[in-house]
């Protein structure tokens, strides 16, 4: 007989996300946060939103109390919820980007110890296939070099100006390098994770976020990008959320780091460009690149296969030496226009 969590991992792995279905520490991991119950509970749910009402019918239980499993179920983080109080809708969520996410609140030092074990595991079986990542790389405005036209979904300010509800969140990689057993603290503000639209109120319903100001947003922006964060949007152009991702912290750009052509797989359209005229040699933005792009010959050179165009050399460079330039048309990256048909285009490149 099938183990639960075997069947579990192959319910994630049929998901557009994937996940490693075969892997022993995953399903190690799945088991640590979800009974068997639950996941029973999981996998006969649909993957797009159904009523109480429906899902009771098809599964011939009584209303009432599906109905408050299900909401329980989602305040742990464990499946979606979307509507009002006494009209909500439920539906099954991607292991990654989801549950991880969703479930903050519940990690333990423990599932903390085992899932750092498994998350090079989980990247690799997932976010690594195909080409269209869950998040993409974007710079902030004051390192892109003066003229270039900038589309609103690739810059971080823009993103954030056009959003009228706006949530923040702490890190989740962050809060997982903290609880280990042998902890990894960050330096950097962990409350850095921004949602967007009604992708919040699941958010803040479940206590994972709290509403901001466009103001406060920016300002957590600013204040990312100084400390070395980079701003990775969501997969589309009208994106649900963005992270200012910590390079000692982030899952993705620890995996990127293992890759030699990193420039091809962040989905960025920018690159960095020193003007050797202007450069002092001052060497501060070595520590600073998080993908290792920047060496020192007489003056800073950049290693184009290696930079993803996060613009975080530009902020802090006195001599103005050093800006981000868009990549040519043919080796942009253009996001699909919404969640749907961007998922739908992870799906047809990873299965």
């Amino acid at each position: 007989m099938t183990d639960i969590y075997q069947k579990l991992a192959e319910f994630f792995d049929s998901f557009p996300q994937r996940f490693p279905k075969e892997s022993e520490q995953g399903q190690k991991v799945l088991k640590m946060m979800i009974s068997p119950e639950e996941a029973e509970m999981i996998m006969r749910l649909e993957k797009m939103p159904e009523a109480v009402s429906t899902i009771a019918q098809r599964l011939e239980r009584d209303e009432a109390e599906l109905g408050e499993y299900l909401y329980a179920l989602s305040k742990k983080g464990l499946i979606m919820r979307i509507g009002r109080e006494g009209n909500y809708f439920y539906m099954a969520t991607a292991f990654a980007v989801g549950i991880i996410e969703f479930y903050l609140n519940s990690y333990t030092t423990e599932i903390a110890d085992e899932f750092d074990k498994f998350h090079k595991e989980l990247f690799e079986g997932s976010w690594m296939k195909g080409i269209t990542r869950e998040i993409r790389t974007v710079p902030v405005g004051e390192s892109v070099v003066a003229g270039t036209e900038i589309l609103p979904y690739e810059n971080a300010e823009a993103l954030i100006k056009s959003q009228k509800r706006i949530a923040v969140s702490e890190c989740m990689c962050a809060i997982h390098k903290g609880l280990k057993s042998e902890p990894e603290p960050c330096e950097v503000l962990t409350e850095r994770c921004f949602q967007f639209g009604g992708a919040a109120f699941f958010f803040v319903e479940n206590n994972l976020s709290r509403w901001i100001s466009q103001e406060e947003a920016l300002e957590i922006v600013k204040k990312s990008t100084e400390a070395g964060c980079i701003a990775q949007p969501g997969q589309s152009q009208n994106s649900g959320g963005m992270c200012m991702c910590c390079p000692c912290c982030c899952g993705p750009l620890d995996v990127y780091r293992d890759y030699d052509k990193r420039s091809e797989i962040s989905n960025s359209n920018f690159y960095a460009r020193v003007d050797e005229k202007l450069c002092s040699a001052c060497e501060t933005w070595l520590d600073r690149c998080p993908m290792d792009a920047i060496t020192m010959e007489g003056t800073a050179l950049v290693t184009l296969d290696l930079c993803i165009g996060c613009g975080v050399c530009a902020v802090t460079c006195d001599d103005d030496a050093i800006k981000t330039y868009k990549k040519e048309e043919s080796k942009q990256f253009i996001p699909e226009p919404d969640y749907m048909s961007s998922i739908m285009k992870i799906y047809e490149e990873r299965k």
